[in-house]
């Protein structure tokens, strides 16, 4: 089964406002945390920030790392956490590594090509303001 999405609107401290491929998701640790994540094909990761870290309980011991996105180098830890997506009846629910950011800047949940993009099929018709997913299962053997 496909889950179809619309883009979000979002707007910035400067006024603005952009489209972003949002979908909500839980996030299982200590406690569940449902969040919406940015589905983000530049993103070579998934990326997690350090609060929902924290409040989920993931270890955060790992061998510091440097990561690097649109905001430069910053220091991070990998992990992994269960990631739970549900539309209507439809329900997948997986674990993926997630680059731990180890700083307090607020940033969504990224949802990149390692851990999310190789278990789905993803589409996105900009013109259409829509995204869909649909689950690979081959690719999970």
């Amino acid at each position: 089964m496909v889950l179809r999405y619309c883009y979000v609107t979002v707007p910035h401290a400067d006024g603005t406002t952009s489209r972003v491929p949002l979908i909500p998701i839980t996030l299982i640790g200590k406690v569940p945390v449902t969040v919406y994540a940015v589905v983000d094909s530049g993103a070579d990761a998934c990326a997690l920030p350090l609060r929902l870290a924290e409040l989920l309980g993931l270890p955060l011991t790992g061998e510091k790392e440097r990561s690097f996105g649109i905001g430069g180098f910053i220091e991070s830890v990998e992990s992994t956490v269960v990631v739970a997506l549900q539309q209507g009846r439809e329900r997948h629910q997986f674990t993926i590594p997630m680059s731990i950011m180890l700083s307090h800047h607020t940033f969504p949940v990224l949802l990149g090509q390692k851990g999310f993009f190789d278990k789905f099929i993803i589409k996105f018709n900009n013109r259409k303001n829509k995204f869909s997913l649909k689950r690979c299962r081959k690719l999970l053997l």
